[in-house]
């Protein structure tokens, strides 16, 4: 007859003029909604997830929840309990109890006769065989609920307006009476009624009053601990209703987002900015996914370890629903889950950072808004550097919960709970008005274990905010067009980074290399635009770059490795230094840094490439600096560089890295001390706002001049008036002035190529075409009589006026003719000489420049005499 009954209302209620008579019986149909906890037998689903099954010898375990009473005539009723459900029947079955017997048990609202409970009625008195099984009637109901409720919505036809007072099925559904009922059916794990209850919950807690209590139900728990796959309905809830929750969130050190959602606790932070800012359909994608990206990390494992802390958590209460289908879950908050895959992850706006920073395995990850994400970094740097150590210890919280750690070295959450539940049954103010205060400690030392705060070690963690500026760095690198327009608002707090990993006595020895990023970001920012650079200026971080920077030459060595922090330093630094030398006011403040001078000289001695090309823009149109330089010795330096240029490499057509060959990086560094040469001499050097190879500059640079076509040679020899470019020794010139094959009794060379064209010169750009335009006369006029006597004054003139592949082909090669002798004897003269001068200046500098120009005097090579 029930289930018949049940039948005829799910089709009554098909119009909707008979679901109004339905709405004061809604606690009936939930009551018999309880009765799927009892089925037994349910298919169980095929996942992935590690669960325990009870062998077939194992008794389930009960509580003792049920209590009755016993009547006697003539006396008053006698409670007896509490006793388990299956002692309950066995009393039925002696005959000790009847129907009218009087029953109770916790989150029943009052007593009622055996016969109203809907467990004992259908368990123990019903007879006959039902036409559906427990949860097929569940099901049913379900649906009548699903069906009833929507046909009265909460808003109007057109959707805008909120209708008060709801619709009154809904409301009487979300009582307290009928709605932990309803939700505790997901325990079931059947996927048919977990839909259905997710679904009927959706629709009954749209606009409604009571939505920030129903995370009481426990019914985030619940549905989270689900081991389906159909969990749309469930995103769809979880959409709906995890940011309107009524709890109270002890969490500071999290981002908004976990503060408000309810679902903080349970799922990483990127699984709640997903849930919040994109579809359910995309959330339950992602849920069901393996996902390992900067954006999201997810996967079965950690959906694994979810349920399983999910499942421990409400281990006391899962085994009374099958001794008792109306208990009421009592409400706990859950310690906050965490991810081993997580470990060491610092999440950002909408970012994981490490895996942002992990270039080798993502490299260019889109980044969709590099301001907000910037402005996101840079409050979290304040955050983590303002952070401070909880104000209850580990210790103090295990023992205001009454734990005993000697005894106990680890407990687990279990012990926990159980001492929580202890303590403030004891102490709760209804039951207990002298125990408010205890009562209070044990929550904030139960809050305190829950939250996140135990897992810091106090203070801010140095690793995250190598995150922070790397993260920062790879913005400025990859979006400076966009950050452009905005000046950096880090530098103060940068620059203080600087100064403090700077004078740490274990700035080697530490593991989180601070001032390695905070080094490289300087350089970005500077690169990106001209408004940090004055920023930079301003805040002095020039001044705290420079005292990084000799710390870190202080211990730069031939065996230096460029993996090594002060060389990594070292590197950021020059490239800074670099950029913002392009910078009047910048180079005028560096100009007033002599210790820098001297640094430099040292780490170029160490073939440190950067800081050639550093040389290079310091001394570009500066005499002061060019005069400086060379009193430290740099030139000795730069010119023996030049001589292990290789031209066959650069002449074979391979394709070949500086990272990989050590040829190609030799010849890359012969390269730019052609150029730091012309810088010192005092030619007019103007950056190209546009470099041939098409790329933008970020450097903001003046328009350069038109390029001036240098003036020849003048010479009384009628050889050099006729001559022809000296690399192509087997083409002499003649006094004719028109280019003749040579004889075989022309003058020899060792090399042995074609002059390039004008169109080849136009089609393959020096280095100094690529970043410079060299014009005018040299106005050090002492430097370049120095590079007269050491390169022969003909090699000297050609330094900016040929390719310096050509320049360098010439010195490394072996040349006879009526202008020009240069052979292994010259060069190793010279490079002897070199060698000599560069040990000598490394011990004693001289004070005028003027000084080097006399030492040079004296110099002859041997085969010119």
């Amino acid at each position: 007859m029930r289930d018949a009954l049940i039948n005829l209302i799910s089709c009554l209620v098909l119009e909707k003029s008979n679901c109004r008579a339905l709405v004061d019986h809604v606690q009936c149909l939930v009551d018999l909604i309880t009765l799927a906890h009892l089925h037994k037998g349910r298919a169980q689903l095929n996942t992935k997830t590690n669960v325990i099954e009870a062998g077939p010898n194992m008794a389930a375990y009960e509580e003792k929840d049920w209590y009755y009473n016993v009547e006697k005539d003539g006396q008053k009723p006698e409670r007896q309990g509490p006793i388990t459900y299956s002692e309950l029947k066995e009393l039925w079955q002696k005959g000790l109890i009847t129907p009218k017997t009087r029953c109770w048990a916790i989150g029943m609202d009052g007593w009622r006769s055996l016969q109203q409970i809907p467990q004992l009625k259908w368990c123990l008195i019903a007879k006959g065989t039902p036409l559906y099984d427990e949860t097929e009637l569940s099901s049913k109901i379900l649906d009548i609920l699903i069906k009833c409720t929507s046909f009265f919505p909460s808003r109007t036809q057109n959707g805008v307006a909120v209708l008060i007072p709801g619709p009154k099925l809904s409301r009487k559904l979300s009582e307290f009476i009928c709605l932990p009922h309803v939700v505790q059916v997901c325990l079931t794990h059947d996927p048919g009624l977990l839909e259905r209850v997710a679904t009927l919950l959706c629709q009954i807690m749209e606009d409604n009053p009571e939505m920030p209590k129903v995370y009481l139900t426990g019914v985030f728990y619940f549905m989270l601990m689900y081991t389906g796959s159909n969990i749309l309905p469930v995103t769809r809830f979880l959409k709906m209703t995890h940011m309107k929750q009524g709890f109270r969130s002890e969490e500071t050190s999290q981002s908004g987002i976990m503060h408000r959602s309810i679902l903080g606790q349970l799922l990483p932070e990127a699984m709640v900015c997903f849930l919040e800012n994109y579809s359910a359909e995309k959330f339950a994608e992602i849920f069901l996914g393996e996902f390992d990206t900067p954006e999201v990390i997810w996967s079965s494992e950690m959906r694994r370890l979810l349920i399983e802390k999910i499942a421990a958590h409400i281990a006391d209460f899962t085994p009374r629903l099958r001794g008792h289908t109306m208990a009421r879950y009592p409400y706990l908050a859950i310690p906050v889950i965490s991810y081993p895959q997580l470990e060491n992850e610092l999440f950002c706006h909408i970012y994981y950072l490490r895996h942002l920073c992990d270039t080798k395995k993502f490299p260019n990850w889109p980044i969709s808004d590099p301001v907000q994400l910037l402005k996101h970094t840079l409050d979290a740097w304040r955050k983590e550097v303002e952070k401070k150590p909880p104000q209850m210890t580990i210790q103090q919280a295990y023992n205001d919960l009454g734990i005993d750690l000697t005894k106990t070295p680890k407990p687990d959450e279990s012990m926990i709970r159980k001492s929580y539940y202890k303590l403030a049954q004891m102490y709760h103010p209804d039951k207990n008005p002298n125990g408010r205060e205890i009562f209070e400690k044990v929550n904030q030392a139960y809050e305190f274990l829950c939250s996140r705060n135990v897992w810091s070690s106090g203070g801010p963690d140095p690793n995250n905010i190598v995150l922070i500026l790397r993260t920062q760095s790879i913005l400025f690198e990859r979006y400076p067009d966009v950050l452009r327009p905005y000046k950096y608002a880090g530098y103060p707090q940068l620059i203080k980074t600087i100064r403090l990993e700077t004078r740490d006595d274990e700035l080697f020895s530490k593991e989180a290399q601070l001032l390695t990023a905070a080094s490289e970001l300087c350089y970005h920012t500077v690169h990106c635009s001209a408004l940090n650079a004055e920023e930079l200026r301003r805040e002095e971080g020039i001044e705290a770059l420079l005292e990084a920077y000799t710390r870190c030459v202080s211990i730069l060595g031939v065996d230096s490795k460029p993996d090594s922090l002060h060389y990594q330093v070292i590197s950021n630094v020059t490239r800074c230094f670099e950029v913002a030398c392009n910078f009047e006011k910048c180079k005028q403040k560096i100009i007033t840094l002599p210790q820098l001078l001297s640094d430099v000289c040292r780490v170029v001695y160490f073939k440190h490439t950067l800081s050639v090309s550093l040389v290079t823009s310091l001394a570009a149109n500066n005499y002061d600096l060019q005069c400086d330089l060379s009193r430290n010795g740099v030139l000795w330096s730069l010119l023996l560089f030049i001589f292990e240029y290789d031209y066959t490499l650069d002449e074979s057509g391979v394709e070949v890295s500086d990272k990989s060959n050590q040829q190609q990086l030799a010849n890359n560094l012969a390269k730019m001390a052609v150029l730091g040469c012309i810088a010192l001499a005092g030619y007019n050097m103007e950056l190209r706002q546009k470099p041939i190879t098409g790329s933008e500059n970020n450097s903001p640079v003046a328009k350069p001049p038109p390029v001036i076509k240098p003036k020849p040679l003048q010479t009384n020899s009628t050889y050099t008036q006729n001559a022809h470019n000296p690399l192509q020794s087997k083409r002499l010139a003649i006094t004719t002035g028109k280019e003749k094959e040579p004889d075989s009794s022309s003058g020899s060379s060792d090399t042995s190529s074609s002059t390039p064209t004008e169109s080849e010169h136009q089609q393959q750009p020096s280095a100094i075409q690529q970043k410079y335009i060299v014009t005018g006369e040299p106005k050090n006029t002492l430097i370049k009589q120095v590079l007269d006597r050491l390169l022969t004054r003909h090699i000297a003139n050609q330094l900016a006026t040929e390719r310096d592949s050509e320049v360098l082909k010439l010195l490394t090669a072996n040349t006879r003719n009526p202008y020009l002798i240069w052979d292994n004897g010259t060069r190793a003269q010279l490079k002897d000489f070199l060698e000599q001068q560069r040990t000598a200046f490394a011990k004693e500098t001289h004070e005028d420049i003027a000084q080097i120009s006399e030492l040079v005097s004296t110099f002859e090579f041997d085969a010119h005499k």
